[in-house]
C-alpha cells in the first residue's frame, strides 16, 4: 500500500513519488550529468529578469545551491518542517528574490524550464508517473511560494 504523506506543505506526495524524484536527484547531481549546466543555461536564455543574478552568483555556487535546495525540500516532504524555511535557507540565489511577491505565470514558466530541463537529462527515464511526482513536487513548491499561509 503506497502511503500518502500528510504534512501541512506537502500532502500530495505518495512514497513512490518521492522515492522517484530522490533517485532522480541522485542521478541529476553527479558529477557527469549535464543537468545544472542545461538548467543554468535556459534559465539565463529564457527568463531575462534572472540574467544578472544568475551571472552574479555564476555557474557552481549555483548547481551547489541549487542541488542542495531540492535535496531539502524532498527532506522537508518526508518529515514535514516549514517548506518556506527550507526554501529561504538553500536557495539564497536569484529565484529567490522572486518569491515575496513572486507571479503565477512567471512561477509556471521557470517550472516549465526545469521539468524541460530534467526531461531533457534523463531521457528514457522520463515518464508519465516520473513526470506526475516532479509536477506534485513543484506544485507544493509553487503553493508556498506563490500563495503562503494558504
Amino acid at each position: 500500500m503506497t502511503q500518502n504523506y500528510q504534512t501541512k506543505y506537502c500532502n500530495a506526495l505518495t512514497e513512490t513519488q518521492l522515492i522517484s524524484i530522490e533517485k532522480g536527484l541522485v542521478w541529476l547531481s553527479e558529477d557527469t550529468s549535464p543537468f545544472s549546466r542545461k538548467l543554468y543555461d535556459r534559465l539565463l536564455e529564457e527568463h531575462p529578469v534572472l540574467r544578472k543574478p544568475l551571472l552574479t552568483t555564476g555557474f557552481q555556487e549555483f548547481h551547489k545551491a541549487f542541488l542542495k535546495g531540492f535535496a531539502a525540500i524532498v527532506s522537508a516532504y518526508r518529515t514535514g518542517p516549514d517548506l518556506r524555511t527550507v526554501l529561504e535557507e538553500y536557495w539564497n540565489f536569484p529565484v529567490v528574490e522572486l518569491t515575496p511577491a513572486i507571479e503565477r505565470r512567471r512561477f509556471n514558466r521557470l517550472a516549465e524550464t526545469f521539468l524541460n530541463a530534467v526531461a531533457e537529462c534523463v531521457e528514457d527515464a522520463w515518464c508519465p508517473p516520473v513526470e506526475e511526482a516532479w509536477r506534485v513536487a513543484i506544485k507544493e513548491i509553487e503553493r508556498e511560494l506563490v500563495d503562503p499561509g494558504d
